[in-house]
């Protein structure tokens, strides 16, 4: 994928790296709160990416390369990585009775982005073949299906 070829897809890869990138060692609640708020427009930002990227595809506007949606889903991916600073950032500003005002929005987009990287995997190890194409899975048997034999005897005694 080129630069600047889904623009989207580089803003969103922006704010990432600026969430990534912010220092989260301040002793203030307001630089804590600006911290959890970059990380909650970075989310947005790979969120809108994703959705503008398939509404273009069903719209017949572009069409949806692999490339570009392993990108977005790597957004994701690295957008957890910040998340334990942030988490320790959180849990040093509880212990002096502070807690930043966009805590409860920022824990949502957690949870959010988390189930998303779940989803994802999933759909990833479905799209994955389990063998090998030169292997083969064999043909699970034909359950055996018991033969009955009612001697005709007995059928025309029942009648």
């Amino acid at each position: 994928m080129q630069a600047g070829v889904y623009l989207p897809y580089e803003v969103a890869k922006r704010r990432v790296d600026e969430f990534a990138s912010l220092e989260a060692d301040s002793s203030e609640c307001s630089a804590c709160a600006a911290f959890l708020a970059a990380g909650i427009e970075a989310a947005d930002a790979i969120r809108v990416s994703e959705k503008v990227l398939f509404d273009a595809a069903r719209l017949g506007i572009a069409q949806v390369e692999r490339d570009i949606v392993e990108a977005i889903y790597y957004l994701y991916e690295a957008w957890l990585i910040p998340c334990s600073r942030a988490n320790a950032w959180i849990d040093r500003q509880a212990a002096k009775g502070d807690e930043p005002s966009n805590l409860e929005q920022f824990r949502t987009t957690r949870q959010l982005i988390e189930t998303i990287v779940a989803k994802n995997a999933i759909l990833r190890a479905a799209d994955e073949p389990m063998f090998e194409e030169s292997e083969s899975m064999p043909a699970p048997p034909l359950p055996s299906i018991p033969t009955v034999q009612i001697p005709i005897q007995r059928l025309v005694e029942r009648q």
